[in-house]
């Protein structure tokens, strides 16, 4: 069984290449992280849940939806981390946060462009599609591993990771939507609101409102379909 969570479509993406490749439902779980509704899943296979890597660990919403929600069958957990450099020390997180539900965790970690609008670094259209491509290849190769019960090399964890991971919280508390701005394009869809999992944009008729309890994920920029909302 595929879950994925994804804000940008970077986890999607690699979710479904593995799915079409092994006729596997990918399931999104982005939803429940939203509302609180907890999964209650049952597989045969090897869980593969994919999710994207937020200042070198998981969002802390996903975080409290797998720690509630149920995994039953498989005893196996193959989490893949998507990151545009480095998963930090998320796979200490996974790893024991599966282990308190009895199950064995493996953590690999996919780079994939950055998405993150408040920070990213320029790429080129040619470079984001060489760097597409080799995490095509790389999740396959995970894939195959998991279907074929062969052993999967977690990702390694460098003392700046841990370092990194430790400071998580703090950087968190830092993140502002202060700098996020809503031009005139906008036309209060509501799809800011809607995407937005942590519930921190509320639009009515004064427009959009942003309720400071951002994680800086993007999704409201990249998912805007008048392209309404920026970084200022």
């Amino acid at each position: 069984m595929i879950l994925y969570y994804s804000c940008s479509g970077s986890s999607k993406h690699i979710a479904e290449v593995i799915a079409e490749k092994y006729e596997e439902d990918a399931i999104c779980i982005n939803e429940g992280v939203k509302n609180g509704v907890w999964g209650d899943y049952y597989s045969d296979t090897p869980y593969i849940i994919i999710c994207p890597i937020f200042n070198m660990l998981i969002p802390h919403n996903v975080c409290e939806y797998l720690k509630n929600s149920r995994f039953e069958g498989s005893d196996e957990v193959i989490f893949m981390g998507v990151c545009s450099y480095s998963a930090g020390n998320a796979r200490g997180y996974v790893n024991s946060l599966f282990k308190q539900k009895g199950k064995k965790s493996i953590f690999t970690s996919i780079i994939m462009p950055s998405t993150n609008v408040f920070g990213r670094a320029k790429m080129s259209d040619k470079q984001r599609a060489k760097v597409v491509a080799r995490a095509e290849v790389e999740a396959l190769k995970i894939a195959h591993l998991v279907y074929s019960a062969a052993p999967i090399p977690q990702t390694a964890v460098s003392l700046v990771g841990v370092i990194g991971s430790a400071l998580n919280p703090t950087i968190v508390k830092m993140l502002t939507d202060k700098k996020i701005i809503v031009n005139d394009n906008c036309t209060r869809c509501g799809k800011c609101s809607e995407v937005c999992t942590l519930n921190n944009i509320v639009v009515d008729d004064d427009g959009v409102k942003f309720l400071h309890n951002c994680n800086h994920c993007s999704a409201c920029i990249n998912n805007c379909p008048e392209k309404a909302i920026s970084v200022k």
